[in-house]
């Protein structure tokens, strides 16, 4: 047998091909945070190249040993992640309806474990 793999639908053609594979998602989770704040995620985001281990220069900078080493992605820069932010907008409101069903709204501006405590709950009570 054939496996396929499939990632976030992040628009109206891939949602289409999914169903068109039969495949139905039984959770659909949309974290909601402010543009303002993704931006400063991504932008400040860096990568040790040696273990893969991601930092962030305001809220978990590398240590100074290892500062040198590491990287800032290519996607991370201001310009592309205008662009991401863009396409987004204009993608999501076709893929979150074809998904109203299944959805699950959390803020995701909020620290790190209670947000994560919310997604464990929603995935909880499809289980």
């Amino acid at each position: 047998s054939t496996q396929s793999t499939w990632g976030v639908p992040r628009t109206k053609g891939q949602v289409e091909a999914m169903k068109k594979a039969g495949i139905k998602p039984k959770l659909f989770v949309l974290l909601e945070v402010p543009d303002e704040v993704l931006m400063e995620r991504a932008v400040g985001r860096r990568i040790d190249k040696e273990t893969g281990k991601a930092y962030h220069l305001k809220f978990f900078p590398p240590p100074a040993d290892i500062a040198a080493r590491c990287y800032q992605r290519s996607d991370d820069t201001a310009e592309k992640m205008i662009n991401r932010l863009k396409q987004y907008h204009i993608n999501v409101s076709e893929v979150s309806d074809a998904f109203r069903d299944c959805t699950v709204k959390i803020d995701g501006n909020r620290d790190k474990q209670t947000v994560f405590r919310e997604l464990c709950e929603a995935v909880e009570k499809i289980c």
